[in-house]
């Protein structure tokens, strides 16, 4: 059985994570509870709130892959590393170039770097400041 679980990041009126202000789902509450404990920060604050799911897979290193990561593709046919974006798109877990928008992917985008998800490595965050 696939594993679900989801993290949130806050952020201001202006889009801008704040600090400090990320959130994952702990093995002691549902995700019903994890829903009502984010949405009472949300009113209490004001913030926005983004909300990224768990792809099911862990790169190289043993860190979960989440929506929003920033991932980094090695392989010894590559001159050099190509950095990616996980997003959710068409129906699954894909990947976009960090040079490309999401809406500029076309429909066959997901000839997959997830078959070689054991040479990934996350390197951060689309919200975290680089």
């Amino acid at each position: 059985m696939r594993e679900i679980k989801v993290r949130a990041w806050f952020t201001d009126g202006k889009n801008k994570t704040l600090p400090g202000q990320k959130h994952s789902m702990q093995e002691d509450r549902t995700l019903l509870e994890f829903l009502q404990d984010i949405e009472d920060c949300k009113e209490e604050h004001g913030y926005n709130v983004i909300l990224e799911q768990y792809t099911g897979l862990k790169d190289k290193n043993g860190v979960e892959i989440y929506e929003g990561d920033k991932v980094r593709y090695t392989h010894k046919h590559l001159d050099h590393p190509v950095d990616f974006e996980v997003v959710y798109y068409g129906g699954c877990f894909s990947q976009r170039r960090l040079d490309t928008k999401v809406e500029d992917m076309p429909d066959d985008s997901t000839d997959n770097i997830w078959y070689e998800w054991y040479s990934l490595e996350v390197t951060g965050h689309i919200h975290e400041e680089s």
